[in-house]
């Protein structure tokens, strides 16, 4: 079984599914990673997981997810509303993925500005600091006296 990663927010977490399997190994392993006890029939397995709040049942299609050091457990259609890919377990990688997506549709003919790329890095899990120009755009900035000529 391989770990997939996912992003939550801006935290990167570990998550795995709870799937059947013809000889229950993927409920063994899932409870052994997370340290609860597997059991069900095969085609439809669960697992007890502590977490925080106490124990809980992750039941054949639910998640759990390691976040912060601790596990939880997630059902199917929250984790697929709340959760999205991870392009790599590095957050900077990741920024740099959608950078280069967003300048291949540029070099591809797409009319996109600094604003699309800002865009697309929040859309990805990457808030920017929100920064004010002084002056408005349409607007240049006052001179100093020094670059007037002024001493």
């Amino acid at each position: 079984m391989t770990a997939t990663f996912y992003r939550h927010k801006l935290a990167l977490v570990e998550a795995r599914q709870v799937l059947g399997s013809p000889d229950a190994k993927t409920a063994r392993q899932l409870a052994a990673w997370c340290g609860g006890l597997s059991g069900g029939a095969f085609a439809n397995p669960y697992v007890d997981v502590e977490t925080p709040t106490g124990r809980k049942t992750a039941y054949c299609n639910d998640w759990i997810v390691l976040e912060a050091g601790r596990f939880d457990v997630v059902p199917a259609e929250v984790f697929s509303d709340t959760y999205e890919p991870a392009l790599t377990t590095n957050p900077l990688q990741d920024a740099l993925q959608v950078v280069a997506s967003w300048h291949h549709d540029v070099t591809n003919g797409r009319a996109l500005g600094p604003d699309d790329l800002v865009g697309a890095l929040e859309r990805a899990g990457f808030p920017l600091p929100k920064t004010e120009s002084p002056h408005h755009p349409e607007q240049p900035a006052p001179l100093s006296g020094a670059s007037r000529g002024h001493r």
